[in-house]
């Protein structure tokens, strides 16, 4: 188990080496480029999603979800209550 500073420098905290690499390379896939073939929800969506009254709330993970390509997203980092963090 490796030490997670208290300034936040870590946002993942993983088990070993293998683990960190594996968690490493899923987040640069993230970051491929151009692709020739993906899927995405209907981007139609957001307009049932995002309230016309920006005062009100809203489930910002469905929105992301849906904005998103599809397919897991990232969500290792550390536990903030009521904040998601993307």
């Amino acid at each position: 188990m490796i030490a997670i500073p208290p300034n936040g420098v870590v946002d993942i905290a993983v088990a070993d080496e293998a683990e960190a690499v594996a968690v490493a390379r899923r987040y640069l896939s993230y970051f491929q480029g151009r692709l020739e073939r993906w899927e995405a929800a209907d981007q139609r969506l957001l307009r049932g999603l995002i309230p016309e009254n920006r005062l009100r709330i809203y489930e910002v993970r469905s929105v992301i979800e849906t904005r998103a390509d599809a397919g897991p997203l990232p969500r290792e980092g550390k536990k903030r209550p009521n904040i998601d963090t993307w």
